[in-house]
């Protein structure tokens, strides 16, 4: 799926995520996800996800619980 901001990146998609680093913000690359092999260790649990994340409210979830 193309970047909102930038048709020419990629950004994420079905059991996909893009990490970046702080405090620049490094993309470090799109990584496969899965059900039964989680990327991230840590479940954020936000209702009604998948219609109503945003990148500011995955970066701030990913803030909060460091």
């Amino acid at each position: 799926m193309a970047c909102p901001g930038d048709k020419g990146q990629v950004c994420g998609g079905s059991n996909r995520i893009n990490l970046f680093t702080r405090p620049q913000y490094r993309y470090l690359g799109c990584y496969s996800d899965s059900t039964t092999g989680r990327t991230l260790r840590n479940r954020h649990s936000i209702t009604n996800e998948a219609a109503v994340m945003t990148i500011d409210l995955c970066r701030t979830a990913c803030r909060n619980d460091g």
